[in-house]
C-alpha cells in the first residue's frame, strides 16, 4: 500500500505547485496545446522546477536547490483510464529527456494503447516520440516514459503502432528487437508543421 500513498502525496504535491504561472502559459500557448483538450487525457499539466537523478528519476525542487530546472509534469494515467501511475518530466527546452518519478508508467496514453477499440479497422496507435509531441497531438496516441517497461508494453499491445517517423523507428525497432516486425507501422517520410 505504500505506493498508493507515495502517488498520492506526489500528486497532492503537483496540485499545489501547479498554478498557471507566466512560464507554464508561455510554455503552453509555445506549442500550441490545448489545455482543455489534454487535461482529461494527461491529468495535471504543470511547469515547475524540479530535480533530476540518476537513473531517469526526478523530484520536486526545493527552494533554493541549485541543481533545480524548470520541467514540465503531468500525470501517466494507467491502462484502466483512471489510476494515476506516476508522474513524468522533462525540462522545458529537453522533451526528449524523460523522467518519472516512481519509474512506473511505460507509455503516457497507456490506456489508449491497451484499448482494443483504438485499432479498429486496422488503425495503428500513433506512438509519439516523446510525451510533449503527445500532448501537441491532443493525447492521441501514446509516448514512451520508461524504455525498459515500454518495450514489454510494445509487445502485448493489441494491434500495430506507427512511430512518428523513421528515424523513430528504428529507434523503437532497437528497443523491441524481439518483436515481430509486422506489428510496426514504419511511416513515409512526412513533414511536421513548426
Amino acid at each position: 500500500m505504500t505506493g498508493f500513498l507515495d502517488i498520492a502525496a506526489a500528486r497532492a504535491e503537483l496540485y499545489e505547485r501547479a498554478q498557471p504561472t507566466r512560464s507554464y502559459i508561455d510554455f503552453v500557448h509555445r506549442h500550441g496545446i490545448d489545455v482543455l483538450k489534454v487535461g482529461g487525457f494527461c491529468g495535471a499539466l504543470a511547469v515547475v522546477l524540479i530535480v533530476e537523478f540518476p537513473g531517469g528519476f526526478f523530484d520536486f525542487a526545493e527552494d533554493g536547490d541549485e541543481n533545480a530546472v524548470g520541467g514540465v509534469v503531468c500525470e501517466a494515467i494507467g491502462f484502466d483510464s483512471e489510476t494515476v501511475e506516476d508522474l513524468v518530466a522533462w525540462p522545458v527546452e529537453q522533451p526528449g529527456r524523460v523522467l518519472s518519478m516512481y519509474r512506473r508508467a511505460p507509455l503516457v496514453g497507456m490506456w489508449q494503447a491497451m484499448n482494443p477499440c483504438t485499432y479498429t479497422f486496422g488503425r495503428p496507435l500513433n506512438l509519439h516520440r516523446h510525451p510533449l509531441d503527445w500532448l501537441k497531438a491532443g493525447c492521441n496516441g501514446a509516448a514512451i516514459v520508461v524504455p525498459q517497461l515500454a518495450a514489454r508494453a510494445l509487445i502485448d499491445l493489441p494491434g500495430r503502432f506507427a512511430p512518428q517517423d523513421r528515424e523513430h523507428a528504428h529507434q523503437v525497432d532497437r528497443l523491441i528487437r524481439n518483436l515481430s516486425r509486422d506489428r510496426m507501422v514504419v511511416p513515409r517520410e512526412r513533414r511536421i508543421a513548426a
